[in-house]
Order: C-alpha cells, then structure tokens, then sequence
C-alpha cells in the first residue's frame, strides 16, 4: 500500500496549496457555455449564446483558474475553432490547470445537477476528418490531453496513436505528469502503440465511474498503460472487450495502480498484466490466469472475484444482467467501516443514481453502475405522463406503478428557444410530494393556468429521490387550445432499449383508447394502457415485463396503439 499512501500525501499537499492560492478564484468562478447548435453571438456566456466549439471556450483569453465550461450533448473535434478546422493530427482537447469540464448538458440547465449523462451524450471525437468508420490513418494522437483538473460525463472516441514517441501512446487520453480527475466517462475505440485508452506517465489521476470500451493497442495495455511511477485510484471502472497483442487486454502496469469495486473482464485471461510492480485490487472482478487476483497473497481479505459479469452486451451495453455476480459485490455501503480507500467511496454511478441502491443494502454494485432492482425497474416507475387543454388551462397528468426512496417532483416548463424553467415542485407544492416508498399505483396532476392560446409549450418532469438525486424524463409538449390534428404514435425512445423505454402518442379528440405490446408472433405481452382519453398528447412507459411482472426475453416487440377507428404500430427491441 505504499503507492497508496505516497498518492495520498501528494493529494492531501496540493489540495493546502489549492487552499492558500486559490479561494478568492473559486468564489468569482465564472461558467461558460458549448453547444454545437446555439444560434447566438457565441461568445459563450450563455446557452442561447453558447460556443459552438469547445475549442473556441478552451482558448478564451479570459479563462481562470476556477471556471468551468458546461458542454452541451452533441459531437465536438480537437481541430475546430472557429478560425481554424485544421485537421492537424496534433491537436487535441489540451486541459487546463483548474479549469473544470463537464458534458451531459441539453442546453437548458441552470444547474449542473440537472444534467443527464445517459440522455445527453457528449462526445470529444478524434475523428478530425469526420471519415470513420474505416479510415482511422488521419485521426488524431491525443483525443484529450490532461492536467490537474476535472472532466466528467463524456464519451472519448476515435483516437489513434500510430505517430512516434509521445503520440503512439494514450490515444483517447494521455496524461503525463497530470493529475486529473475523470468521472463518469466513456473512453471507447481508440487505439495506440501502448494505452489504447489511457496512458499515464508518472501521472496519479483520480478515475471514477468510467468505462473502458473496446480500446486497442498494438504493444502493451488497449485500455490503459501506467508507468514510471504512475499511481492512477480507479473506483467503480469497468473495463469490456480491450484488446492488446503482447500484455496485458485490459491494462498494462509498469507501476501500480489502485483499484476498486472495478470490473476488467474480456475473453483472454490476460486482462492484468503487471511488470514488476504489485498493484492494490480490492472488491473487484478480474480476468486472470489464476483463480482470483491477488493482493499481496490476501485475497480472502480484499474480496475479489473472477466471473463472468455478465453484461447485457460486452460490446455495446455494460449494465448488468440480473443474475451477475457482481451485485452487491462491492464495498460495503458503510464507509465508515476499516475499509482501505473509502474516502473516495463514489456516492453515485455513472448515470447519477444513488449508490447504493436500495438505499438499505450493505453493500455497493462493482463496476461504473449501481444496478436497477433486479426486476429491472427504476426507484420511481413512471407509467403515464400527459399534457391536454381544459378551459384555457394546461392539465398536466402523471402516474408512478411504485415509489422508493421518494421525496417528490419537480415540474419544469418552457417555450420555443427558451430555457426550462421551474413552475412547481413538491418543496412548494404538497400535491407534487412523492409517497416515499409505496409499491400502490400514485396519480398526480398539476394545472398550469398561466398559459396563451396558440402558445407550444414544454413540460419536463423530474423526480428526487431522499438521497437528492435527481431524474428527468422526456419532455411533453402541447400547443394551448389547438389539440393534435390526427392520431399519431411516435417511436419509442430509446429504442433499442433496457430497462424502460418511453412511448408517446397523440390524440385529436376523446376517444378509447387500447395500447398493448405484442411479439413477433402477435401474441399479447403487455397491456400498457386500455380506458378512455382526452384530446392531447401522451407518454407511456414500459419497462420490458410481461402482464405477470416477468422480465421478457429480449428481442424485437410491437406497441399497438387502437382505437375505434385506427390502428397505429411501432417496432421496438428490448436488450437483455
């Protein structure tokens, strides 16, 4: 544990330093703003008048120390500034000392809470020439270069560190001599001579809820390498389907890291390979030639294991099936329990969800995600969400098949262009406070009188749980006392999906309604929705079970949406 503690002191000095030098910085923190489709002035101030490059916020000649930059979901290149769109190889996301990237934004939030990192993918593409897939010759070196600083909800791809020395390491990150903390990331299809992932150079970065995806390397390490006394913490990382034609697929260690609650599994008992050094594993689940990784010869006491995860899809989709071993496999939930690292116990997963979940479980999930109950289900299930006019008034619908852990809603509204904002929640309004745990059916409505005719306006619902994590769920919209022109159901989003998937219907006046999901061979699986309905717009949600609450099978399903006049269809395919 050496390194370990040698990390730590390191860590514990320059945070006195950060302490001394920095607070007046950190009180006049200024936000700026990327997102690719802003129309404005783009000179990043705000959302509407946001950057267009992500480049373009890196070089203000304003930036400090203690900024942030808020990335809005979309695909951003290392070589595109507005002056420049180079296609140099050389260029990459070069970090800054303090200044704090985060993606996951839709371009409407006020707070970096509201993000949602699974719905707004923000991905850093070194795919320069925009030519992939198949041609990866001109992609860049370095996707992102970093420092002593924070990047957390994006998606690292298309890097290619084929050049010499430094640029045929690290092709989606290369930290050297940097210290940065990377939270909630996907570094996926990058390729190098050494770390196709990641390459650390006497770097000690801080890793947390991070996915190491199908990376490659053509030496040592496809999804990391560390060396010359890198000491990089990795907790909660789960590693799938890298690859490496000497040693080490997964990672390749020159000197040690620590991990912890990580998952790093692949085909090849191959997936660690440690030269001359003896990293700190502990609660993790490793592929390895022998029959457990162990630490120091005390495996009994760190707790790891070697079995097959289980993942939904090695390649594409990391969450875990229902029987995987790797539940509740990880640390004890107690951090105050004698516990090597538990300072750094992560408090949520990669998608915001609280760890652990149920709030009453011992123990947390190995690897980047706190799973769902093993049904499949979220902490709050949402079945039904609608928007319909009454006397001039929006009527705002929702209903919850079961409540855990719940404290209540928040209801956002907003107009074309504009930004969300907050109309009530259950902080101010007692019928939008939530059940706290009920497995009973819970309606809730809210009226919203402060509305134009002829006006479109945007409703988004988000739930909270007692932890404080906050869920949104997809925006309804509505145009004030001009219903739908004609029945219509929409693709379901997200399609393909696991565990739950949205499906939004319209409706030009009140009728019965019949909504139902069949399979391939029409036989019934699920009636979602059968009763009488208003003029308005709907959503729907399924959850991938059966009329009997069984988990079906995955695979591609029909929704059936009937009325007394027309039928309407949509293909969607649950994945396992």
């Amino acid at each position: 544990m050496k390194s370990q503690i040698k990390y730590k002191s390191q860590r514990i000095e320059i945070f006195i330093f950060l302490l001394l030098i920095l607070p007046a910085v950190v009180l006049a923190q200024t936000i700026y703003y990327v997102d690719a489709d802003a129309t404005g002035n783009n000179d990043g101030t705000s959302w509407e008048n946001a950057y267009i490059y992500l480049q373009d916020a890196l070089n203000d000649p304003d930036l400090a120390s203690g900024d942030t930059i808020w990335v809005a979901e979309g695909t951003y290149y290392p070589d595109e500034t507005t002056a420049d769109d180079s296609d140099d190889r050389i260029d990459t996301f070069l970090l800054l000392f303090n200044v704090f990237l985060y993606g996951g934004f839709d371009g409407t939030e006020n707070k970096r809470n509201q993000r949602n990192i699974a719905s707004n993918e923000t991905i850093l593409s070194g795919d320069i020439t925009q030519n992939d897939p198949g041609n990866l010759d001109d992609n860049t070196w370095h996707v992102v270069t970093g420092a002593y600083t924070t990047i957390d909800g994006f998606t690292i791809t298309a890097g290619n560190a084929s050049g010499s020395d430094p640029y045929n390491k690290g092709a989606g990150i290369y930290n050297n001599g940097a210290q940065p903390t990377i939270k909630n990331c996907t570094i996926k299809n990058n390729s190098a001579t050494d770390g196709g992932g990641m390459y650390n150079d006497n770097a000690d970065p801080l890793i947390v809820n991070c996915i190491f995806l199908s990376n490659s390397a053509s030496n040592n390490g496809g999804g990391m390498y560390n060396t010359n006394g890198a000491n990089p913490d990795l907790y909660n990382c789960t590693f799938s389907n890298n690859t490496a034609l000497t040693n080490g697929d997964g990672m390749y260690n020159g000197s040690p890291p620590n991990l912890k609650n990580c998952i790093i599994w692949g085909t090849s008992t191959d997936q660690i390979y440690n030269s001359s050094c003896n990293p700190s594993v502990i609660y993790s689940n490793i592929n390895v030639a022998s029959s457990v990784y162990n630490d120091g010869g005390n495996s009994n006491d760190y707790r790891n294991i070697k079995e097959d995860p289980l993942f939904r899809n090695a390649n594409s989709n990391l969450l875990l099936q229902d029987d995987s071993p790797c539940f509740g496999a990880g640390s004890p939930a107690d951090t105050t329990e004698v516990n090597p690292l538990a300072d750094d116990f992560p408090t949520t997963d990669k998608d915001g969800r609280p760890r652990p979940l149920p709030e009453s479980a011992t123990h947390i999930d190995m690897g980047a995600y706190e799973q769902f109950d093993s049904d499949g289900s979220l902490p709050v299930q949402l079945f039904l969400f609608s928007a319909s006019c009454e006397n001039g008034a929006v009527i705002l619908s929702w209903r919850t098949e079961s409540e855990v852990d719940h404290q209540g809603f928040i209801l956002e509204r907003k107009e074309e262009n504009r930004a969300y904002q907050t109309i009530a929640s259950y902080e101010t309004h007692d019928d939008l406070k939530g059940e706290d745990n009920t497995s009973a059916s819970t309606d809730y409505e809210y009226m919203d009188e402060n509305v134009l005719p002829g006006t479109t306006y945007y409703y988004r619902l988000s739930d909270v749980s007692v932890q404080g994590h906050i869920t949104h769920y997809p925006p309804i919209s509505i145009t004030v006392n001009e219903p739908p022109r004609e029945i219509k159901l929409d693709d379901a989003y997200p399609n393909p999906f696991n565990p739950c998937t949205y499906i939004g219907y319209h409706l030009p006046e009140k009728t019965r309604v019949r909504l139902t999901v069949v399979d391939m061979l029409g036989r019934k699986v699920k009636n979602l929705y059968n009763d009488v309905q208003n003029a308005g717009n709907y959503h729907v949600y399924w959850n991938g079970q059966d009329n009997a609450g069984n988990r079906c099978p995955s695979g591609v399903y029909i929704i059936q949406l009937q009325t007394a006049d027309i039928t309407r269809t949509k293909k969607v395919m649950l994945l396992k």
